[in-house]
Parts: structure tokens; sequence; C-alpha cells
């Protein structure tokens, strides 16, 4: 695999030599993962891994990842998660979303959500370590 951090808007991209098949919205392998910073919450997780389960939000980093086969499809799969949290659409409708649009891309075209990503900067710290549920003993005197 290779890796780049950093890579705006990207906040990293690693190019995996084998991929993991995924037949959403035709088959393929997702060689290519890209993260961004984006805080999730927590009730819309089930909406986002229903629309795409190559979108993955990870709670503890404040990052969302999308595995697909090319730059323009990850983008398009941030975009409609996004839009799934904004309350823009229901997974459905996204699931929707991506077979036209990526109807439009097989016929050479580039639909307006895969051009570029539409999210607007999180303020903060968007991480979340969670509770620990299992505390230290207290030192012995």
């Amino acid at each position: 695999m290779l890796i780049w951090r950093d890579n705006a808007p990207w906040a990293r991209t690693i190019v995996h030599k084998t991929g993991a098949e995924h037949d959403f919205p035709a088959q393929h392998r997702d060689v290519l993962e890209q993260t961004i910073v984006y805080k999730v919450p927590l009730n819309l997780y089930n909406a986002i891994a229903t629309y795409n389960g190559s979108v993955i939000p990870d709670r503890t980093r404040g990052t969302i990842t999308s595995f697909g086969d090319e730059e323009v499809t990850n983008i398009l799969s941030i975009n409609l998660a996004v839009g799934i949290v904004r309350g823009q659409m229901s997974a459905e409708q996204a699931r929707e979303a991506h077979v036209a649009a990526a109807l439009d891309l097989a016929a050479g075209k580039t639909p307006e959500a895969a051009r570029a990503l539409t999210l607007q900067p999180q303020q903060g710290d968007l991480t979340d370590p969670d509770t620990a549920m299992i505390l230290p003993e207290k030192a012995k005197p």
C-alpha cells in the first residue's frame, strides 16, 4: 500500500494493492481509501451504512472514510453521506443518487456531487475518545 497524509482535501489517502470486492452501485474493487476530518452524529451511523457500506465514520478519530475504485467516486460517496447527515436525503435517496451519478460517470459526464467535496470544515476538536468504564485502581499507600 501507499499512504499520503494531509493531501488536501484529504486527511489521508491510501492505495491498496488489492481491495475488497464491492457490488454497489456496480461491481468494482475498493482499492482507494480516502479520509476527511468530519464528525458524524452517532444516530446517523446506521443510515450511512445503509447507504454505502464502504463509507465508514470513525467516532474516536472524528473522521469519515470512503473506500472506492477512484477519487471521483469517493468524493461522490462522502458528499452523499454528508447529505444524509445534513438531513437533505435519506439513505435510500442517497443510494438512488449514487446510482444515477455512477451512470453519468460511465457515460463520461461528471455530476456536480462528484466534482468536489461540498462540506464545510467543522470547528473544534472532533475526536471522541469515549468514556472509561474501567477505572484504574487507586495507588495503594
